[in-house]
């Protein structure tokens, strides 16, 4: 087997998945804790956020998410889809 034939062995199986990989959507969460809603560019604020705003331009986002002064009902509503007073987390 030549240098040709290598190359084409090793390149194969990271062609095949290409097509796969361009009907997947990328998904990226991005959960702050301490950070209100007008803390980033996009949503008004005064301090300079260039990342996420691109990130906010180009992606999507959810603007009907409940969060709680405590962590531990937010990350479980997150994590299970299920409302706090529901999960049993509602007296925290």
């Amino acid at each position: 087997m030549g240098i040709v034939g290598v190359v084409a062995a090793l390149a194969a199986p990271a062609l095949a998945p290409a097509a796969d990989l361009q009907r997947r959507p990328n998904i990226v969460v991005i959960l702050g804790d301490d950070m209100g809603f007008s803390d980033m560019g996009s949503f008004g604020s005064e301090i300079k956020t260039p990342s996420l705003d691109s990130l906010a331009r180009e992606g999507v986002r959810f603007t009907n998410f409940y969060t709680h002064a405590s962590c531990s009902p937010t990350r479980s509503m997150f994590l299970s889809g299920v409302d706090t007073h529901l999960n049993g987390l509602g007296n925290m």
